[in-house]
C-alpha cells in the first residue's frame, strides 16, 4: 500500500503544477460516447462499461464520514474516449473536475466533491495492452 499511497501523491503533486484547460485539447464532441456500467464499487464514481474490476490489484476501506481506496479497471476503450466519459459522468454524481494533467502515456483528472477526492489515472493501451484506469478515491 506504500507504492501505491507514493503513486497518489505523486499524482497529486504534478495536479497541483497543472492548470484545466492548458494546451490543446482534442473536440472530444466528435468521440462516441461510453455507457457507464451498472453496479461501480462507488454508487457516485462511474466506470465505463466493459471496464473489468481488477480486485487483486485494488483495495479500498470505509468508515464513518470516510473512505479510502484505489480502484484499478481495464478495458478496451481509448484514453480519450474515457476521458470524455469521466468528464460527463461524474459531474451529475456530485463531483467537480479541478485539474488535468496529460502525462507522456497518462492522462490525470482530479475531481472535488464535499471533503472528498477522486483522482482518476488513465493510462493509454495499445494495440497489444488494455487501457487501464486507476480511480482514487480519498
Amino acid at each position: 500500500m506504500g507504492t501505491r499511497l507514493g503513486m497518489a501523491l505523486v499524482a497529486l503533486a504534478v495536479l497541483a503544477g497543472c492548470q484545466s484547460g492548458g494546451g490543446a485539447r482534442v473536440d472530444e464532441g466528435a468521440l462516441p460516447p461510453l455507457p457507464p456500467a451498472s453496479a461501480p464499487k462507488y454508487q457516485d464514481v462511474p466506470v465505463p462499461f466493459g471496464f473489468e474490476y481488477l480486485p487483486t490489484k485494488s483495495f479500498s476501506t470505509e468508515g464513518v464520514g470516510y473512505r479510502v481506496g484505489e480502484l484499478i479497471y481495464k478495458g478496451s476503450a481509448n484514453a480519450l474516449e474515457v476521458m470524455k466519459f469521466y468528464r460527463e459522468q461524474m459531474p451529475p454524481n456530485g463531483w467537480v473536475e479541478v485539474r488535468e494533467a496529460d502525462i507522456g502515456s497518462r492522462a490525470i483528472l482530479l475531481f472535488k466533491k464535499q471533503q472528498e477526492s477522486c483522482i482518476v489515472i488513465i493510462e493509454r493501451g495499445s494495440l497489444l495492452s488494455s487501457t487501464m484506469v486507476r480511480v482514487w478515491i480519498h
